[in-house]
């Protein structure tokens, strides 16, 4: 039975403004964290890293991918991800680069990325904008040195509309993470959430996407996103 990635996109679009539990803290602050009772949990950690793996097990590379999805680590975050990973480079979002859905702050739009791990632009320079003209900067290192394989990669009809450029996910929240996965973004399709395309179009998206995520990762002339990190 194919994916059904786009029912899955649009549940989370629908409930992730009322997904999580409402708790008191106890120095009296309220705050949501992740609910694992609730069906949305499933969809986000179980259903759609289902449906990416049966589309990795296509790929010849396929031995080498794990799919994993998030909507916090303890606390709901702003909006959730859903990652394929080669593990030869990581198997955490917090690590190296990655393929990365990504809901937007306002719950709009869809990416599809190519993006970096932050945390070790974090580690050097704190949660502030040094963090992030950092990461902006590496990150568009990273493209450029990366182009030539996008044009090998993609069909016109995907090249017509990568974003080669960061993505505004945040969308006026001040949530560090979420500008910084904006910031860190090499190549990224765009989704309105409003208007999803058919399966077959989701579906042929992340393949093209996944084959130049390992494309780079193959490509040894483009430096480690530690090396990027450093660097700057």
């Amino acid at each position: 039975m194919q994916p059904d990635l786009r029912s899955n996109f649009l549940l989370i679009s629908k409930e992730w403004e009322d997904y999580g539990k409402e708790i008191i803290t106890k120095s009296g602050v309220s705050g949501t964290v992740t609910d694992v009772e609730d069906p949305l949990y499933t969809t986000i950690t179980e259903h759609i890293p289902v449906d990416l793996s049966s589309i990795n097990g296509k790929k010849p590379f396929h031995d080498i991918l794990l799919s994993k999805g998030s909507p916090g680590e303890g606390n709901k975050s702003l909006a959730p991800w859903i990652a394929t990973f080669n593990t030869d480079l990581t198997t955490s979002a917090k690590k190296e680069f990655y393929v990365v859905y990504l809901f937007s702050g306002d719950l709009k739009n869809l990416y599809l990325s190519i993006a970096f791990g932050v945390t070790s632009f974090e580690t050097l320079f704190g949660r502030g904008k040094k963090s992030l003209e950092a990461i902006r900067s590496a990150a568009s290192k990273k493209r450029n040195l990366s182009m030539n394989l996008v044009k090998e990669t993609f069909n016109e009809r995907t090249l017509n509309k990568v974003i080669s450029s960061p993505i505004d996910v945040a969308r006026g929240h001040y949530n560090f993470l979420h500008r910084a996965y904006g910031e860190g973004a090499i190549f990224s399709l765009e989704y309105d959430l409003d208007d999803l395309p058919d399966n077959n179009i989701l579906i042929e998206d992340y393949e093209q996407i996944l084959d130049l995520y390992i494309e780079i990762e193959k490509d040894v002339s483009i430096p480690s996103v530690e090396e990027f990190a450093v660097s700057e």
